[in-house]
Protein backbone atom coordinates (compact mmCIF):
# COMPACT_ATOMS: atom_id res chain seq x y z
CA UNK A 1 0.00 0.00 0.00
CA UNK A 2 2.79 2.43 0.91
CA UNK A 3 4.77 1.57 -2.21
CA UNK A 4 1.70 2.08 -4.41
CA UNK A 5 1.05 5.47 -2.80
CA UNK A 6 4.70 6.45 -3.30
CA UNK A 7 4.56 5.45 -6.96
CA UNK A 8 1.38 7.46 -7.43
CA UNK A 9 2.95 10.55 -5.88
CA UNK A 10 6.13 10.08 -7.91
CA UNK A 11 4.08 9.81 -11.10
CA UNK A 12 2.20 13.00 -10.19
CA UNK A 13 5.43 14.91 -9.51
CA UNK A 14 6.99 13.73 -12.77
CA UNK A 15 3.85 14.63 -14.71
CA UNK A 16 3.71 18.11 -13.16
CA UNK A 17 7.38 18.62 -14.00
CA UNK A 18 6.80 17.64 -17.62
CA UNK A 19 3.79 19.97 -17.78
CA UNK A 20 5.76 22.96 -16.48
CA UNK A 21 8.72 22.40 -18.82
CA UNK A 22 6.71 21.95 -22.02
CA UNK A 23 4.23 24.70 -21.10
CA UNK A 24 6.98 27.26 -21.41
CA UNK A 25 7.83 25.88 -24.85
CA UNK A 26 4.19 25.82 -25.95
CA UNK A 27 3.39 29.31 -24.65
CA UNK A 28 6.56 30.67 -26.28
CA UNK A 29 5.58 29.08 -29.61
CA UNK A 30 2.08 30.57 -29.41
CA UNK A 31 3.36 34.06 -28.59
CA UNK A 32 6.00 33.81 -31.31
CA UNK A 33 3.46 32.69 -33.92
CA UNK A 34 1.11 35.48 -32.85
CA UNK A 35 3.89 38.05 -33.23
CA UNK A 36 5.05 36.57 -36.55
CA UNK A 37 1.55 36.65 -38.03
CA UNK A 38 1.10 40.26 -36.93
CA UNK A 39 4.44 41.22 -38.52
CA UNK A 40 3.90 39.38 -41.81
CA UNK A 41 0.21 40.23 -42.19
CA UNK A 42 -0.40 43.66 -40.64
CA UNK A 43 -3.92 43.69 -42.08
CA UNK A 44 -5.09 40.26 -40.94
CA UNK A 45 -8.53 39.27 -42.28
CA UNK A 46 -11.17 39.87 -39.66
CA UNK A 47 -12.33 36.25 -39.82
CA UNK A 48 -8.90 35.07 -38.61
CA UNK A 49 -8.12 35.80 -34.99
CA UNK A 50 -4.50 36.43 -33.85
CA UNK A 51 -3.99 32.89 -32.48
CA UNK A 52 -5.44 31.15 -35.54
CA UNK A 53 -2.10 29.77 -36.75
CA UNK A 54 -1.15 28.64 -33.23
CA UNK A 55 -4.37 26.61 -32.96
CA UNK A 56 -3.69 24.98 -36.31
CA UNK A 57 -0.12 24.04 -35.34
CA UNK A 58 -1.14 22.76 -31.88
CA UNK A 59 -3.94 20.57 -33.29
CA UNK A 60 -1.57 19.09 -35.88
CA UNK A 61 0.94 18.22 -33.14
CA UNK A 62 -1.84 16.69 -31.04
CA UNK A 63 -2.98 14.51 -33.94
CA UNK A 64 0.59 13.38 -34.50
CA UNK A 65 1.13 12.48 -30.83
CA UNK A 66 -2.08 10.49 -30.29
CA UNK A 67 -1.04 8.07 -33.04
CA UNK A 68 2.45 7.47 -31.65
CA UNK A 69 2.70 3.85 -30.52
CA UNK A 70 6.22 4.48 -29.20
CA UNK A 71 4.79 6.94 -26.66
CA UNK A 72 2.69 4.95 -24.17
CA UNK A 73 -0.46 6.72 -23.08
CA UNK A 74 -0.68 7.73 -19.45
CA UNK A 75 3.06 8.25 -18.99
CA UNK A 76 4.35 11.63 -17.77
CA UNK A 77 5.94 12.27 -21.17
CA UNK A 78 2.70 11.61 -23.04
CA UNK A 79 0.62 13.74 -20.66
CA UNK A 80 3.21 16.49 -20.79
CA UNK A 81 3.37 16.60 -24.58
CA UNK A 82 -0.38 16.36 -25.20
CA UNK A 83 -1.85 18.22 -22.23
CA UNK A 84 1.08 20.57 -21.69
CA UNK A 85 2.63 21.30 -25.09
CA UNK A 86 -0.42 21.10 -27.36
CA UNK A 87 -2.72 22.59 -24.75
CA UNK A 88 -0.47 25.61 -24.25
CA UNK A 89 0.07 26.20 -27.97
CA UNK A 90 -3.67 26.34 -28.61
CA UNK A 91 -6.13 28.60 -26.82
CA UNK A 92 -9.92 28.39 -26.63
CA UNK A 93 -10.53 31.54 -24.60
CA UNK A 94 -8.88 33.92 -27.09
CA UNK A 95 -10.92 32.38 -29.91
CA UNK A 96 -14.20 32.86 -28.04
CA UNK A 97 -13.26 36.38 -26.94
CA UNK A 98 -12.49 37.38 -30.52
CA UNK A 99 -15.82 35.98 -31.73
CA UNK A 100 -17.54 37.94 -28.96
CA UNK A 101 -15.79 41.10 -30.21
CA UNK A 102 -17.04 40.33 -33.71
CA UNK A 103 -20.55 39.87 -32.37
CA UNK A 104 -20.36 43.18 -30.51
CA UNK A 105 -18.95 45.03 -33.51
CA UNK A 106 -15.65 46.00 -31.86
CA UNK A 107 -13.43 43.87 -34.15
CA UNK A 108 -15.68 43.51 -37.18
CA UNK A 109 -19.25 42.83 -38.14
CA UNK A 110 -21.53 40.10 -36.74
CA UNK A 111 -21.49 38.52 -40.20
CA UNK A 112 -17.78 37.80 -39.73
CA UNK A 113 -18.62 35.68 -36.68
CA UNK A 114 -19.89 32.75 -38.75
CA UNK A 115 -16.81 32.82 -40.96
CA UNK A 116 -14.49 33.03 -37.95
CA UNK A 117 -16.23 30.07 -36.32
CA UNK A 118 -16.14 28.03 -39.52
CA UNK A 119 -12.49 28.84 -40.24
CA UNK A 120 -11.32 28.22 -36.69
CA UNK A 121 -13.14 24.91 -36.32
CA UNK A 122 -12.56 23.47 -39.80
CA UNK A 123 -8.83 24.27 -39.93
CA UNK A 124 -8.35 22.86 -36.43
CA UNK A 125 -10.04 19.55 -37.34
CA UNK A 126 -8.22 19.30 -40.68
CA UNK A 127 -4.84 19.95 -39.06
CA UNK A 128 -5.61 17.37 -36.35
CA UNK A 129 -6.39 14.73 -38.99
CA UNK A 130 -3.31 15.78 -40.95
CA UNK A 131 -1.16 15.14 -37.89
CA UNK A 132 -2.75 11.73 -37.34
CA UNK A 133 -2.25 10.62 -40.94
CA UNK A 134 1.32 11.92 -40.91
CA UNK A 135 2.07 9.80 -37.83
CA UNK A 136 0.50 6.72 -39.43
CA UNK A 137 2.52 7.24 -42.62
CA UNK A 138 5.77 7.68 -40.73
CA UNK A 139 5.08 4.56 -38.67
CA UNK A 140 4.49 2.60 -41.88
CA UNK A 141 7.74 3.85 -43.39
CA UNK A 142 9.66 3.06 -40.21
CA UNK A 143 8.34 -0.51 -40.20
CA UNK A 144 9.48 -0.91 -43.79
CA UNK A 145 12.95 0.39 -42.97
CA UNK A 146 13.29 -1.82 -39.89
CA UNK A 147 12.36 -5.02 -41.69
CA UNK A 148 15.99 -5.79 -42.45
CA UNK A 149 17.00 -5.38 -38.82
CA UNK A 150 14.27 -7.65 -37.45
CA UNK A 151 16.19 -10.78 -38.39
CA UNK A 152 19.13 -9.73 -36.24
CA UNK A 153 17.93 -9.78 -32.67
CA UNK A 154 19.88 -7.48 -30.47
CA UNK A 155 19.58 -7.24 -26.72
CA UNK A 156 18.90 -3.62 -25.82
CA UNK A 157 21.15 -2.05 -23.29
CA UNK A 158 19.45 -1.57 -19.93
CA UNK A 159 20.39 1.62 -18.04
CA UNK A 160 21.56 1.27 -14.48
CA UNK A 161 19.32 2.14 -11.55
CA UNK A 162 21.27 5.33 -10.83
CA UNK A 163 20.98 6.43 -14.46
CA UNK A 164 17.23 5.74 -14.43
CA UNK A 165 16.71 7.84 -11.30
CA UNK A 166 18.84 10.63 -12.79
CA UNK A 167 16.92 10.66 -16.07
CA UNK A 168 13.54 10.62 -14.32
CA UNK A 169 14.55 13.54 -12.10
CA UNK A 170 15.68 15.76 -14.98
CA UNK A 171 12.17 17.09 -15.86
CA UNK A 172 11.58 18.04 -12.22
CA UNK A 173 14.88 19.91 -12.00
CA UNK A 174 14.29 21.69 -15.30
CA UNK A 175 10.75 22.59 -14.25
CA UNK A 176 11.91 24.21 -11.02
CA UNK A 177 14.72 26.08 -12.77
CA UNK A 178 12.51 27.34 -15.60
CA UNK A 179 9.75 28.41 -13.23
CA UNK A 180 12.20 30.29 -10.99
CA UNK A 181 13.82 31.90 -14.03
CA UNK A 182 10.49 33.01 -15.53
CA UNK A 183 9.24 34.52 -12.27
CA UNK A 184 12.57 36.25 -11.63
CA UNK A 185 12.64 37.75 -15.14
CA UNK A 186 9.04 38.95 -14.82
CA UNK A 187 9.73 40.64 -11.48
CA UNK A 188 13.01 42.16 -12.66
CA UNK A 189 11.48 43.56 -15.86
CA UNK A 190 8.58 45.06 -13.91
CA UNK A 191 11.06 46.98 -11.73
CA UNK A 192 13.52 48.09 -14.42
CA UNK A 193 12.72 51.37 -16.22
CA UNK A 194 13.02 51.79 -19.95
CA UNK A 195 12.11 48.22 -20.90
CA UNK A 196 9.94 47.70 -23.98
CA UNK A 197 6.26 47.19 -23.04
CA UNK A 198 5.98 44.09 -25.24
CA UNK A 199 8.82 42.46 -23.31
CA UNK A 200 6.99 43.19 -20.06
CA UNK A 201 3.84 41.53 -21.35
CA UNK A 202 5.62 38.44 -22.66
CA UNK A 203 7.47 37.93 -19.40
CA UNK A 204 4.26 38.13 -17.37
CA UNK A 205 2.53 35.75 -19.77
CA UNK A 206 5.29 33.15 -19.52
CA UNK A 207 5.41 33.47 -15.73
CA UNK A 208 1.66 32.76 -15.39
CA UNK A 209 1.44 30.10 -18.12
CA UNK A 210 2.28 27.01 -15.99
CA UNK A 211 -0.47 27.82 -13.49
CA UNK A 212 -3.09 27.53 -16.22
CA UNK A 213 -1.75 24.19 -17.47
CA UNK A 214 -1.48 22.74 -13.96
CA UNK A 215 -5.04 23.84 -13.13
CA UNK A 216 -6.36 22.19 -16.31
CA UNK A 217 -4.51 18.98 -15.47
CA UNK A 218 -5.81 19.13 -11.88
CA UNK A 219 -9.38 19.40 -13.18
CA UNK A 220 -8.78 16.26 -15.22
CA UNK A 221 -7.40 14.43 -12.20
CA UNK A 222 -10.40 15.52 -10.12
CA UNK A 223 -12.80 14.27 -12.79
CA UNK A 224 -10.95 10.94 -12.92
CA UNK A 225 -11.20 10.69 -9.14
CA UNK A 226 -14.95 11.36 -9.22
CA UNK A 227 -15.39 8.76 -11.96
CA UNK A 228 -13.89 6.08 -9.70
CA UNK A 229 -15.81 6.92 -6.53
CA UNK A 230 -18.15 4.17 -5.37
CA UNK A 231 -20.74 3.54 -2.71
CA UNK A 232 -21.54 0.25 -0.98
CA UNK A 233 -25.01 -1.14 -0.39
CA UNK A 234 -26.27 -4.29 1.33
CA UNK A 235 -29.01 -6.05 -0.62
CA UNK A 236 -30.58 -9.50 -0.71
CA UNK A 237 -31.00 -11.67 -3.82
CA UNK A 238 -34.71 -10.84 -4.00
CA UNK A 239 -33.86 -7.15 -4.28
CA UNK A 240 -31.71 -7.73 -7.35
CA UNK A 241 -34.19 -9.97 -9.18
CA UNK A 242 -35.65 -8.65 -12.39
CA UNK A 243 -32.46 -6.94 -13.50
CA UNK A 244 -31.63 -4.82 -10.47
CA UNK A 245 -29.26 -1.91 -10.69
CA UNK A 246 -27.03 -2.27 -13.76
CA UNK A 247 -24.29 -0.31 -11.99
CA UNK A 248 -24.14 -2.75 -9.08
CA UNK A 249 -21.44 -5.40 -8.91
CA UNK A 250 -21.64 -8.14 -6.24
CA UNK A 251 -18.48 -8.46 -4.21
CA UNK A 252 -18.79 -11.10 -1.51
CA UNK A 253 -21.28 -12.49 1.05
CA UNK A 254 -21.27 -10.82 4.41
CA UNK A 255 -21.48 -14.10 6.29
CA UNK A 256 -22.16 -17.75 5.62
CA UNK A 257 -25.54 -18.40 7.13
CA UNK A 258 -26.43 -21.90 8.37
CA UNK A 259 -28.39 -24.05 5.93
CA UNK A 260 -31.33 -24.52 8.30
CA UNK A 261 -31.99 -20.78 8.40
CA UNK A 262 -34.40 -19.54 5.79
CA UNK A 263 -33.14 -15.95 5.90
CA UNK A 264 -31.77 -14.54 2.70
CA UNK A 265 -28.07 -14.06 2.43
CA UNK A 266 -27.10 -10.40 2.36
CA UNK A 267 -24.57 -9.25 -0.24
CA UNK A 268 -22.37 -6.20 -0.41
CA UNK A 269 -22.79 -4.41 -3.73
CA UNK A 270 -20.47 -1.77 -5.09
CA UNK A 271 -21.98 0.87 -7.32
CA UNK A 272 -20.64 4.14 -8.72
CA UNK A 273 -21.32 7.08 -6.46
CA UNK A 274 -23.53 9.97 -7.59
CA UNK A 275 -20.70 12.06 -9.16
CA UNK A 276 -19.51 9.05 -11.15
CA UNK A 277 -23.03 8.32 -12.38
CA UNK A 278 -23.49 11.96 -13.40
CA UNK A 279 -20.22 11.91 -15.34
CA UNK A 280 -21.27 8.69 -17.06
CA UNK A 281 -24.67 10.09 -17.96
CA UNK A 282 -23.13 13.29 -19.32
CA UNK A 283 -21.00 11.29 -21.75
CA UNK A 284 -18.75 14.31 -22.48
CA UNK A 285 -15.41 15.34 -20.96
CA UNK A 286 -16.66 17.80 -18.37
CA UNK A 287 -13.11 18.58 -17.21
CA UNK A 288 -12.31 20.19 -20.57
CA UNK A 289 -15.63 22.04 -20.52
CA UNK A 290 -14.86 23.39 -17.05
CA UNK A 291 -11.32 24.46 -18.00
CA UNK A 292 -12.36 26.20 -21.22
CA UNK A 293 -15.34 28.01 -19.73
CA UNK A 294 -13.42 29.06 -16.63
CA UNK A 295 -10.70 30.50 -18.86
CA UNK A 296 -13.33 32.39 -20.90
CA UNK A 297 -14.83 33.86 -17.72
CA UNK A 298 -11.42 35.01 -16.43
CA UNK A 299 -10.55 36.37 -19.88
CA UNK A 300 -13.77 38.43 -19.88
CA UNK A 301 -12.97 39.83 -16.43
CA UNK A 302 -9.50 40.86 -17.61
CA UNK A 303 -11.08 42.64 -20.58
CA UNK A 304 -13.28 44.61 -18.19
CA UNK A 305 -10.28 45.56 -16.05
CA UNK A 306 -8.64 47.09 -19.11
CA UNK A 307 -11.69 49.32 -19.61
CA UNK A 308 -10.96 51.27 -16.44
CA UNK A 309 -9.88 54.85 -17.22
CA UNK A 310 -6.17 55.56 -17.58
CA UNK A 311 -4.83 52.00 -17.30
CA UNK A 312 -1.31 52.01 -15.94
CA UNK A 313 1.42 50.02 -17.68
CA UNK A 314 1.69 47.40 -14.96
CA UNK A 315 -2.06 46.75 -15.03
CA UNK A 316 -1.90 46.28 -18.79
CA UNK A 317 1.04 43.89 -18.39
CA UNK A 318 -0.81 41.82 -15.80
CA UNK A 319 -3.96 41.70 -17.91
CA UNK A 320 -1.97 40.49 -20.90
CA UNK A 321 -0.23 37.93 -18.72
CA UNK A 322 -3.58 36.65 -17.44
CA UNK A 323 -5.21 36.46 -20.87
CA UNK A 324 -2.30 35.23 -22.99
CA UNK A 325 -0.50 33.25 -20.29
CA UNK A 326 -2.89 31.88 -17.69
CA UNK A 327 -6.12 31.73 -19.74
CA UNK A 328 -4.25 30.74 -22.90
CA UNK A 329 -2.85 27.65 -21.17
CA UNK A 330 -5.94 26.91 -19.08
CA UNK A 331 -8.08 26.64 -22.20
CA UNK A 332 -7.27 24.34 -25.09
CA UNK A 333 -8.46 23.72 -28.61
CA UNK A 334 -6.29 20.67 -29.31
CA UNK A 335 -7.86 18.57 -26.53
CA UNK A 336 -11.29 19.97 -27.43
CA UNK A 337 -10.91 18.83 -31.06
CA UNK A 338 -9.42 15.47 -30.05
CA UNK A 339 -12.31 14.68 -27.71
CA UNK A 340 -14.93 15.79 -30.24
CA UNK A 341 -13.43 13.63 -32.98
CA UNK A 342 -13.18 10.69 -30.54
CA UNK A 343 -16.87 11.04 -29.69
CA UNK A 344 -17.75 11.09 -33.39
CA UNK A 345 -15.76 7.91 -34.00
CA UNK A 346 -17.38 6.13 -31.07
CA UNK A 347 -20.86 6.45 -32.63
CA UNK A 348 -21.78 9.29 -30.24
CA UNK A 349 -22.43 11.85 -32.95
CA UNK A 350 -25.22 13.64 -31.11
CA UNK A 351 -23.13 14.04 -27.96
CA UNK A 352 -20.15 15.20 -30.01
CA UNK A 353 -22.16 17.95 -31.71
CA UNK A 354 -23.81 18.97 -28.44
CA UNK A 355 -20.43 19.06 -26.71
CA UNK A 356 -18.80 21.17 -29.42
CA UNK A 357 -21.67 23.58 -30.03
CA UNK A 358 -22.51 24.09 -26.35
CA UNK A 359 -18.87 24.74 -25.42
CA UNK A 360 -18.45 27.39 -28.12
CA UNK A 361 -21.82 29.06 -27.50
CA UNK A 362 -21.33 29.30 -23.74
CA UNK A 363 -17.72 30.42 -24.14
CA UNK A 364 -18.73 33.25 -26.48
CA UNK A 365 -21.67 34.17 -24.21
CA UNK A 366 -19.32 34.59 -21.26
CA UNK A 367 -17.24 37.10 -23.21
CA UNK A 368 -20.16 39.00 -24.80
CA UNK A 369 -20.76 41.47 -21.90
CA UNK A 370 -17.12 42.54 -21.96
CA UNK A 371 -17.14 42.80 -25.75
CA UNK A 372 -20.27 44.96 -25.71
CA UNK A 373 -18.70 47.18 -23.06
CA UNK A 374 -15.66 47.65 -25.30
CA UNK A 375 -17.76 48.43 -28.38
Amino acid sequence: MASALLLRHTHAVETAAWLVVVTYAGAFVRLALQRAVAAVFPELPRVLFPDFLANVVGCAVMGFLVEQAALPKGTPAYIGLTTGLCGSITTFSAWCAYMALLLGGAAGTPQDLALCLLAGWSFAVVSYDFGRHTAVLLAFLCRKLRKRDDAQEKTPLQPSAAATVFLRSLPTVFALLLFALAVSVAVALSLLPGVAPRLHQYSFALALAPFGTLLRWALGQFAAFLATTTSTTMVTPSQTEGGGDPHCTPLRPLADLPEEEEEEEATVLIRPALPARLLERAGVPLQTVAANLLACAIYACAMLVMLRPHPVRRRADWCYGVTAGFCGCLSTVSTFVHETVSLLRSANGVRAYVYAIASIVVGVALCVPSAWAIS
